[in-house]
């Protein structure tokens, strides 16, 4: 068995080296060395890998290929998938990333059960062993033995964030590690807010770009720019509905602002709140029956008129407060399963992270940073939550596990990076 889970760990600094992360999905275990051998290629973006098991193993390559080590690729990498309970083969060492090449080649060695396997990188890659070592390459592990965990892996996610690095706002889109970082608006005004269409290919923004702020999409490689409302007042913060069809906005057109609800294409306009106070922040639920915002339209006893959080139906019924905070409450985000609503609270005296059950029971604070964080998204797989925050001195893009740990921090410079969305999941 040791052999076999070096033929694993061989296959992902493979794929480290590499640096590919596949469209291509694969849910099943193959059930020949052909199938088994095309997928490892097809990861790595790669037809010339056909030698791998033959550069590990020698003459012991066929029988490597023949035995089924999905368990072994459980064990070795459930580091990897943060699935530790998937762990098979051996105690696992500390879970968390290592930072440099020895804490990596003693977790390989950890995993394998054996401390002789210092020559693995060399093995499989000769002179470039140091290289594939420094990478950081979990995105690979994912990507290339996700099927051994039973998830789909797609083309990576994608960000699509603010920043003022050109000298104002802008909307630019990266991957979801920080890396591909690509501007999509360019002009002399402040564009913001950005919010992805469901199939991933258009964002909703807004923009003053015709001298008040009106909604625009914009296709998500830039192109095809096109302004859907066209009046005198402010209309703001787009929220694009699960289905596509609709897109909510925030609009000062009644003389305060409310949440307002039009097609797609910008036709159709229907006013969903009418309240004496502010209605802002609306959100869909995944399941686009409701949509959560923000209002200070109750006051709290004391003649405060704090920012809580409200769901209400679709069609504009059934407004109900789920937050009851003497700070203000906004941002809020549903999780992908709709259990849950992620937001920003300065409740405890500073804006922190916090996230509740979407009946707004079970409130729980995930940050405690000096600085300001503001949610903004989750990661259409539930697992991460992408805010904004000024911890580190200006505001930067950073990404948690929704219980507040991991958190990692994506862009770096003297900018102010915010408003993060992710990408929705590949069709």
């Amino acid at each position: 068995m040791r052999k076999l889970r070096m033929t694993c760990a061989a296959v992902v600094l493979a794929a480290a080296a590499i640096a590919a992360f596949s469209t291509v999905v694969f849910a099943q275990w193959p059930t020949t060395c052909v199938e088994l051998n095309d997928i490892v290629e097809t990861h790595l973006g790669n037809d010339g890998n056909v030698g791998i098991y033959q550069r590990v193993f020698g003459d012991q390559a066929e029988q490597a290929c023949q035995d089924d080590h999905r368990d072994d690729v459980r064990g070795v990498f459930a580091w990897a998938f943060d699935e530790a309970d998937l762990a098979t083969q051996t105690d696992l060492p500390d879970l968390a990333w290592p930072t440099d090449c020895v804490e990596l080649n003693d977790i390989v060695e950890a995993h394998l059960g054996n401390e002789h396997n210092v020559a693995i990188y060399q093995r499989v890659f000769g002179d470039q062993a140091e290289m594939a070592c420094r990478s950081d390459h979990r995105a690979d592990v994912r990507g290339v033995f996700a099927w051994a965990f039973g998830h789909l892996v797609s083309q990576p996610s994608r960000l699509a964030f603010v920043s003022n690095r050109d000298g104002d706002f802008e909307i630019y889109v990266m991957n979801a590690d920080g890396s591909e970082e690509t501007q999509l608006t360019d002009n002399d005004v402040s564009d913001g807010w950005p919010t992805w269409a469901p199939d991933g290919r258009r964002l909703a923004y807004h923009s003053p770009l015709d001298g008040d702020y009106e909604i625009y999409v914009i296709g998500a490689d830039g192109m095809g720019e096109t302004q859907l409302t066209h009046n005198e007042y402010l209309d703001l913060r787009p929220a694009w509905s699960p289905n596509g069809a609709h897109i909510a906005f925030v609009s000062d057109r009644d003389g305060d602002r409310e949440i307002f609800v039009m097609n797609a294409d910008g036709t159709g306009v229907r006013q969903l709140t009418d309240s004496d106070g502010r209605d802002l922040h609306p959100a869909w639920s995944p399941d686009g029956t409701r949509l959560a915002f923000i209002s200070d339209r109750d006051g709290d006893g004391d003649g405060d008129r704090e920012l809580e959080i409200y769901v209400i139906n679709s069609d504009g019924t059934n407004v109900t407060r789920l937050t009851h905070s003497d700070g203000s409450d906004a941002s809020p985000a549903w999780s992908p399963d709709g259990n849950r609503i992620a937001f920003t609270s300065n409740r405890d005296g500073d804006h922190d992270i916090y996230v509740m059950n979407s009946d707004g029971t079970n409130v729980t604070r995930l940050t405690h940073s000096d600085g300001w964080d503001v949610l903004r998204t989750w990661s259409p797989d539930g697992r991460y939550l992408a805010f904004s925050s000024n911890r580190d001195g200006d505001w930067e893009i950073y990404v948690m596990k929704p219980d507040g740990t991991r958190v990692t921090q994506v862009t770096d410079n003297p900018a102010s990076d915010v408003n993060p969305a992710w990408s929705p999941a590949a069709p």
